[in-house]
């Protein structure tokens, strides 16, 4: 009798085999979703406005406990492994307590899917994991026999998710504190300059404000303020009711309208939906302009104090109304009447309100939300732990003067992207092995960039470089490849740019056969022909160049040129997290490198300031 039994309990090889397949594949998943929220590694299909980082960033990414905030892709990653373990410990003998233990991760599994299909952020990894806890799932009901009630299965079960918790908590926690160690010192760096301000303005006869040539409209404020109109502290917010650090800043502003009377608060709108933003190229959070255009119309209609409720509202609600009842209904739970104000929601004039804050957003060089203004001063840093509270009580603490928001001049986009560079970390750039740098053997202004030849960006910046390059003796310029094309850049899933890899060929075996004189050469030659790039054209081009072409193809398709290609990519994959909210590494083209600092925005709409950051960092 138990002979049989056992034989009943013991799937068959194939079963077993798939099982662990299956359950390896959803924690592999699992496990790069973890490795890029802790180590910044870069995802195909992941970054900025992505639907990964959406997910991430919602109130599903993240298992929330007081201020203790654990994301959901560790959670994943500590069940299937021990599941994983488990199942290898016992063999494949599922119990009925274990049978039932994955049957309730398939559930939970169902409800992401469900969650994930809802708000349509089609995350693939968190999908594919998923599916692969589905899949195993099926498999062990597949497997038929007789099922115990014995828990065998929970020492190993145990053991493994309790240590990956710990592992990947260790890990997290020091990431986490070298990136609160960096924003600490941008806020330091910000409330520093907030206090200089308040002292000059102070110095000024006792402290003046000063309109400017436009007057009142060119006051730096939001439509509906709470606390006075002259304060010692002026917070000016760009806002989007469902982005998630905005919520986290919110909550340290209602702190402080609740607590003290020395600040005023204005909210201006920024949000991610190209519905009313044309500087966002998708509906990123499908609600957010309807929301922002709510708030909009309850300042229409109520003033200043229903403003600030209804916008108080909206950030416990993310931002979400079902419709356009659901919005009725929570305006009339806070005292307010309604009526009309879907109307008015609905007109240009709200529509119009939002846009107006979306260009003048754009002015002052903001291109992720929240940005946070306080006297005038861009609050850089605001990821520290209550770095808002902290700032406010630091500059407080100094006594500056109560001022209007005609005091307050932030600087523009151009200004911004000087002082942005300026104020980066210093960065160690990898070793280039093969480099075809021009200019100065020891320069004053040393520039570095990865980029992609048929990438009309890369075109451009190359354009500035060069002539400022030619402007002086003092000057270095490297050019590295990062091509936009899976065939030569593995850590991206499709070929975007495809002539990308044969014209990065082309400049190395151009290297190759002739120097940096030939290098350079065909260097110019590609960047002018982009789209229009084709072997014929290039054949001719180095012929009229005087290059040998049959000895440069034959380089070209040697194999060799795609190892010194690849060695720019890992290069640029080594180097660390160079913006908030983007993973590791190089993750756009072109990336921009002065003296050792990341460029982080070189261009605003048409305008290029390029060229001023090559001048300060030739000032410097």
């Amino acid at each position: 009798m138990n002979a049989t039994r056992s034989a009943k309990e013991t799937p068959s090889p194939l079963s077993y085999g798939l099982a662990i397949l299956f359950i390896a594949f959803a924690a592999v998943m699992a496990l790069l979703l973890t490795l890029e929220h802790v180590a910044g590694m870069a995802l195909p299909g992941c970054g900025e406005g992505s639907p990964c980082q959406e997910v991430a960033n919602s109130f599903w990414g993240k298992i929330r406990l007081g201020s203790f905030e654990w994301p959901t892709a560790y959670l994943g990653l500590a069940y299937f492994l021990a599941i994983l373990v488990s199942w290898i410990a016992i063999k494949g003998r599922a119990s009925i307590w274990y049978i039932n233990l994955i049957r309730f991760g398939a559930l939970i599994s169902l409800g992401f899917c469900i969650i994930i299909i809802v708000d349509r952020s089609l995350c693939l990894y968190c999908i594919a994991s998923h599916v692969g806890n589905f899949a195993f799932w099926l498999t062990a009901e597949r497997i038929k026999g007789h099922r115990d009630k014995s828990f065998s299965f929970m020492p190993s079960l145990a053991i493994t998710g309790v240590l990956v918790s710990v592992l990947v908590g260790i890990w997290d926690a020091q990431q986490q504190a070298s990136v609160i160690e960096t924003a600490e010192a941008e806020r330091g760096a910000a409330t520093q300059q907030i206090i200089q301000n308040a002292s000059d303005a102070t110095n000024q006869e006792g402290g003046s404000d000063s309109a400017g040539e436009s007057g009142e409209s060119a006051l730096f404020t939001g439509r509906y303020r709470v606390g006075p109109e002259d304060a010692p502290i002026r917070i000016v917010m760009y806002t989007d009711y469902q982005c998630q650090d905005c919520y986290r800043l919110e909550q340290q502003a209602a702190r402080l309208y609740n607590e003290r009377d020395d600040v005023s608060i204005s909210i201006k709108f920024f949000p991610f939906n190209s519905d009313c933003n044309r500087y966002i190229t998708r509906r990123a959070h499908a609600n957010s302009c309807w929301a922002a255009r709510a708030a909009e119309a309850a300042g229409i209609l109520y003033g200043p104090d229903g403003f600030w409720k209804v916008h108080r509202w909206l950030f416990e609600k993310r931002g979400a109304f079902r419709n356009t009842q659901d919005l009725t209904d929570g305006i009339a739970s806070l005292g307010l009447d309604p009526t009309g104000l879907v109307q008015l929601m609905t007109d240009d004039k709200t529509l119009a309100a939002v846009r107006a804050d979306t260009e003048e957003a754009k002015e002052y060089g903001l291109h992720f939300t929240p940005m946070i203004f306080i006297n005038g001063v861009e609050l850089k840093g605001w990821t520290a732990p209550d770095a808002l509270i902290k700032t406010v009580e630091q500059v407080a603490a100094t006594n500056p003067p109560r001022l209007t928001a005609a005091a307050d001049h932030p600087p523009t986009a151009a200004q911004k992207f000087v002082d942005d560079w300026q104020e980066s970390r210093l960065i160690r750039m990898p070793a280039d092995v093969r480099s075809w740098s021009q200019g100065s053997p020891n320069p004053k202004v040393k520039i570095v960039v990865w980029g992609d030849y048929q990438e009309a960006g890369t075109a451009l910046a190359d354009s500035i470089l060069t002539a400022f390059a030619a402007s002086r003796t003092d000057v270095s310029y490297t050019y590295r490849h990062n091509p936009v094309n899976s065939d030569c850049n593995p850590k991206l899933p499709d070929r975007r740019h495809i002539h990308a890899c044969r014209m990065a060929q082309a400049a190395e075996a151009a290297g190759e056969i002739a120097g940096a004189e030939g290098y350079w050469q065909v260097h110019q030659w590609l960047l002018k022909t982009l789209d229009n790039y084709s072997d014929d054209a290039l054949r001719e081009a180095v012929e009229a160049m005087g290059l040998d072409s049959a000895a440069l193809f034959a380089e070209m398709d040697s194999g060799e040129m795609d190892r010194y290609i690849l060695e720019d990519i890992d290069a640029g994959d080594a180097l660390p997290v160079l913006r908030h909210g983007m993973p590791a590494g190089i993750f756009s083209v072109p990336s921009v490198f002065v003296n050792d600092r990341y460029v982080v925005r070189w261009r605003n709409e048409s305008e290029t300031v390029l060229w001023d950051v090559l001048e300060a960092a030739a000032a410097e």
